[in-house]
């Protein structure tokens, strides 16, 4: 069941301090029991997608403040230019 839904403009933080905008399509939903959340990350800079797959882990921040740790799935698209992502934790929106 889904509870909330996010999309709009975030900042993908990584553990070495490598920052840098997206794009995200998030969801959060219940299952038994328990609140999961995972969308997709869209970014021009599709470097830093790829980056962020073999780092495997980052912190998703909203344009409020709020934060969300994740794990990179996979890249998807021709060009690399979407991370799927699964939240960790509370979702951030």
């Amino acid at each position: 069941m889904i509870v909330g839904s996010y999309l709009g403009p975030a900042t993908v933080v990584l553990p070495d301090g490598t920052v840098f905008p997206v794009v995200a399509y998030l969801h959060s939903a219940e299952a038994a029991g328990l609140q999961l959340w995972r969308g997709d990350l869209t970014a021009e800079d599709e470097q830093a997608l790829w980056n962020t797959m073999r780092v495997g882990h980052g912190s998703l921040r909203l344009p409020d403040g709020r934060e969300g740790v994740f794990t990179a799935v996979r890249v998807e698209g021709l060009a690399g230019e979407q991370l799927r992502i699964n939240g960790s934790g509370p979702a951030p929106f």
